[in-house]
């Protein structure tokens, strides 16, 4: 009986799991191919815990470095951008005359024209004496006796350096010029024309630029001159000295090359840029307070400018689109003593650019036995691409 009993449930257990096997059974899903994405979009979010974060370890000592802004346009080269030409000036003093420098360079019909100072203190008795080359390097005096004197400028000065000059379209040749008497003295710049580079060269009684007014930037002597003729006139560089003995560089603009308007930012109103404005400033260390002798020439890439920084034997080189906004190159200074003639400190330049190659034209040497001139060229673009 107790067997009995015991089988009768194990057969109602037996029936119970089968029915409940079918019941749990589900029908199969017919999914559509294109619904699979729509489908798997609503799909809620599962409880299931995010994986906890691994921690990073700190970044090393090279991170990438920021990008830095380029300006344009830029140099190409580095910092040796100009070459020796020769160990040996290519210009050499003459016997009697201490100092001399490559003052002022012009191209014309094929041949270069230069208008060279000589003196045997500075400041003092000043000559400007004319060579001629036909290909940059080799020059040639022209005549024994010098062009004029300090006695022939009309402006007051003890000294008087030719640093600039052109050949005008009806072919009067034009030299400019500031003058000097001393560190604490006003200077001014003047201008002499002549028919033919021998001469005669007449002196304009009155200076065509003058210093700032008191306060300006250059409120105590313009300087260091360069002048380049454009199609609607004539563009000036200059060197703008004030009372606190700094320099910066400055622009003018003229229609026929004797009434000068200086550049004025409509931006700045008080002074010491109340009247006009300088086109580049002493910003950096070796700069110092002074930035001076802007040697600029105009390519078909655009404006080169040479500049002194720091008061000497430290060039700088600066380029720019319009001839307003210079950008310095990166490896500044691009002349120092280390890469002068050995000994040697370095002076006046003069820029000049034909077929491709600058030249650049440095009085150097001893100052106590004197200078002569040296070359230094470069061949090539100096703007980026």
């Amino acid at each position: 009986m107790k067997r009995g009993f015991i089988l009768l449930l194990l057969l109602e257990a037996v029936f119970t799991l089968a029915a409940c096997r079918q019941a749990a059974t589900p029908e199969p899903l017919s999914i559509d191919a294109t619904s699979t994405a729509e489908a798997t979009a609503t799909l809620a979010p599962t409880n299931t815990p995010l994986p906890t974060e691994t921690a990073v370890p700190p970044a090393t000592n090279t991170p990438s470095p920021p990008p830095t802004e380029t300006p344009e346009p830029t140099p190409t080269q580095g910092p040796n951008l100009l070459s020796l030409f020769d160990e040996m000036p290519v210009i050499e003093r003459e016997q009697g005359n201490k100092y001399l420098n490559g003052g002022a360079v012009i191209f014309h019909d094929g041949q270069f024209h230069m208008f060279s100072n000589f003196f045997n203190f500075w400041p003092g008795e000043t000559m400007t004496y004319y060579y001629t080359s036909p290909d940059g390097r080799s020059w040639t005096r022209a005549q024994e006796e010098p062009l004029f004197t300090i006695d022939d400028v009309s402006l007051d000065g003890r000294g008087a350096l030719v640093l600039s000059g052109l050949v005008q379209p009806d072919g009067t040749w034009t030299l400019y010029y500031h003058t000097f008497t001393s560190s604490s003295a006003e200077g001014e710049i003047g201008v002499a024309t002549a028919d033919d580079p021998l001469g005669p060269w007449t002196f304009r009684r009155t200076a065509v630029l003058r210093p700032g007014s008191r306060g300006e930037w250059d409120d105590l002597q313009v300087m260091r001159v360069n002048v380049l003729p454009q199609e609607d006139g004539y563009v000036m560089y200059y060197a703008g000295v004030n009372r606190q003995s700094e320099s910066r560089i400055g622009m003018a603009f003229s229609e026929d090359g004797i009434s000068w308007e200086k550049y004025d930012d409509p931006t700045t109103s008080e002074a010491p840029y109340a009247d006009s404005d300088p086109i580049l400033e002493p910003v950096l260390e070796w700069e110092g307070r002074w930035l001076g002798r802007p040697e600029v020439v105009q390519t078909a890439d655009g404006w080169v400018m040479l500049y002194e920084g720091g008061g000497g034997n430290q060039t700088g080189l600066a380029v720019s689109e319009d001839g307003v906004r210079f950008e310095r190159y990166a490896a500044n200074p691009i002349l120092t003593r280390d890469n002068m003639v050995e000994g040697y400190t370095f002076f006046q330049g003069a820029l000049f650019h034909t077929d491709d190659t600058y030249f650049y034209l440095i009085e150097a040497g001893n100052g106590r036995v004197g200078t002569d001139i040296f070359l230094y060229t470069y061949e090539g673009s100096l703007f980026g691409e």
